[in-house]
């Protein structure tokens, strides 16, 4: 059985769907130029850090804020600790402390040593260890006084007439295409105050 061949197409007959592909194909082109001209000018995404987070007191030893206080001056057993627990979402933070004894427009307050960033959102800030803190507040007087702390994600400013603040931190930025920069960020402050009814030794 042989196998028949075509005849060839007439002149012209089935050229015209070439001509209008071809033609559509030609239209194009300055379309698909355009597009990937625009996706090749887009503008990198800046990739950003997650903002800074307030820290918060969430615990106090001793609760308080009323609290009795007994001073060494009355007392043999040594005066009592104050500490604070501190949540800081932001674990990479540093977490500084200024704590006031009768706080006023010219009182210079204690520091403590920074607690440095952990894998722990909770840390410990403890009072001043300091003899001249214990000092202060061995020597109060007997009635009624009060002891403040202020706790930081960023460090302090300068204490000018009694105000706290604290200044903004400088977070680093990288965009897609390798460029670098940096946003400013607000710092946080929290604090907490002792009521200390001071007593002599009963």
């Amino acid at each position: 059985m042989s196998a028949k061949i075509p005849s060839p197409a007439p002149a012209g007959e089935g050229q015209g769907e070439g001509k209008s592909n071809l033609s559509y194909v030609r239209a194009m082109r300055p379309v698909v130029a355009i597009l990937v001209t625009l996706i090749g000018c887009a503008p990198p995404l800046e990739v950003k850090p997650q903002p800074n987070r307030p820290l918060r007191i969430v615990s106090r030893s001793p609760e308080g804020p009323s609290t009795r206080f007994f001073t060494q001056a009355s007392c043999a057993p040594a005066g009592q600790t104050f500490s604070l627990g501190v949540v800081d979402d932001d674990t990479n933070d540093t977490i500084s402390s200024l704590w006031f004894v009768d706080q006023a427009p010219t009182s210079v307050p204690f520091t403590t040593t920074p607690r440095p960033p952990g894998a722990s959102t909770t840390r410990t800030v403890n009072a001043p260890a300091a003899p001249s803190f214990m000092t202060t507040l061995n020597d109060l007087t007997l009635g009624t006084h009060l002891l403040t702390v202020y706790v930081a994600d960023t460090p302090f400013n300068e204490v000018v007439n009694g105000n706290v603040t604290v200044g903004p931190r400088m977070v680093g930025t990288r965009a897609a295409d390798g460029g670098v920069g940096a946003v400013q960020e607000p710092g946080y402050i929290d604090e907490f105050t002792w009521v200390l009814n001071v007593e002599r030794c009963p």
